[in-house]
């Protein structure tokens, strides 16, 4: 009987300690095809964030670490972005682009608008201060303050001033949205050059957000459907209705870039308009029976729509970046008044000294003549 009672025992611990190593077995499997699928999804993220020789992986990060929202829009934490070196690298990278690596039209779309907000970004960073003909005099209030107060400011606007090296060459923020709104030789029309305004994102409150993320090939519609949502959806610089009035407000980037939103309505669409762009929007966080009043009196909506004033103010703070001494601005023009006048002063004083010398000079030959008379 003892003999049966120990095999007993013997059987069962054998079968507990081979279920352990089963469940251990497949506890160990399990962990490493998580670990796998990671590694995978990691390295195929990294090579879709690989465009034109550039690791777009490093914007990625920054972006991340650096953007975050608040009341619905996005703030950019620039003091600590001045100080990120996966930054720094991004922007060298930039510099050494190979565009021949571009293959598709997702990629195409991708780097530029990538770049476009890093160059913005970078700006900012290059000039935290405004600047008048005497050096610094305050803190950055717009990106359009760029060289507001320089007599080349007359010819060249901010977007229109040289901001960094794209693949060798020296760049404008204009000439990279053209590569965007202009369709190539390889890339032509397409649904890329259409959203691509609410993508770029100017360093103001009434941009569109900045995407936290880098925008990838892969996931390229869905992230400018995802800022289009958004966008579009925020009331105080998107959209906005009032039923009991019937009037439409809409952003000012919807009257400067109307052209590219009407694209996508077919060309024998009845009053072809932007309107027919945000309505589809307008059905995903509106009530239907507000999309059915704007559907139904869609003339007189869209002959009366509003627009938002554009904010420039900055997506965020510079005063820590910004060392110089804060006074007024003098602008050039301003500058340029002062001299005038000072001359125009200067030329009185001399002419008056001038007519001076000359009535003492003639009461002088008045007398001289007189005493040899």
């Amino acid at each position: 009987r003892v003999d049966r009672r120990q095999r007993q025992m013997c059987i069962r611990d054998r079968q507990s300690t081979g279920k352990k190593s089963r469940s251990s077995l497949m506890s160990y499997f399990s962990v490493s095809l998580f670990c796998f699928s990671l590694l995978c999804v990691y390295v195929i993220t990294a090579n879709d964030l690989q465009i034109a020789g550039v690791n777009f992986t490093l914007f990625d990060n920054v972006l991340k670490q650096h953007v975050s929202f608040q009341e619905n829009s996005t703030i950019v934490d620039y003091k600590n972005l001045s100080k990120s070196f996966e930054f720094a690298i991004f922007i060298q990278q930039i510099q050494t682009a190979n565009l021949s690596l571009i293959q598709t039209k997702e990629q195409w779309a991708a780097f530029w608008i990538n770049t476009y907000n890093a160059l913005v970004l970078n700006t900012i960073l290059q000039n935290p201060c405004k600047t008048d003909l005497f050096g610094s005099c305050g803190v950055l209030d717009s990106i359009e303050q760029i060289g507001e107060q320089q007599p080349s400011a007359v010819l060249v606007k901010a977007f229109s001033r040289i901001v960094g090296t794209v693949a060798g060459e020296d760049t404008t923020l204009d000439k990279v949205e053209q590569q965007l709104a202009k369709p190539n030789i390889t890339y032509s029309l397409n649904i890329f050059r259409i959203y691509y305004p609410l993508c770029i994102v100017k360093a103001s409150i009434s941009s569109p957000n900045l995407l936290n993320r880098a925008y990838s090939p892969t996931e390229l519609q869905n992230q400018m459907d995802q800022v289009a949502l958004q966008f579009i959806s925020h009331p105080t610089k998107g959209s906005s209705y009032d039923p009991e009035t019937k009037q439409l407000r809409i952003s000012k980037i919807f009257l400067d870039y109307g052209f590219s939103f009407i694209d996508l309505v077919e060309p024998d669409t009845e009053n072809r308009s932007v309107l027919w762009f945000l309505i589809p929007y307008f059905e995903r966080f509106m009530e239907p029976k507000i999309i059915q009043e704007i559907r139904s009196n869609f003339i007189r909506i869209n002959e009366t729509i509003d627009y938002f004033e554009f904010d420039w103010n900055l997506n965020g703070d510079v005063k820590s970046l910004c060392d110089g001494p804060i006074r007024p601005c003098f602008p050039w023009w301003g500058m340029l008044f002062v001299v005038v006048v000072l001359m125009v002063l200067v030329s009185f004083v001399i002419c008056g000294i001038m007519r001076r010398r000359e009535k003492r000079k003639t009461i002088f030959l008045e007398v001289h003549f007189e005493n040899e008379v």
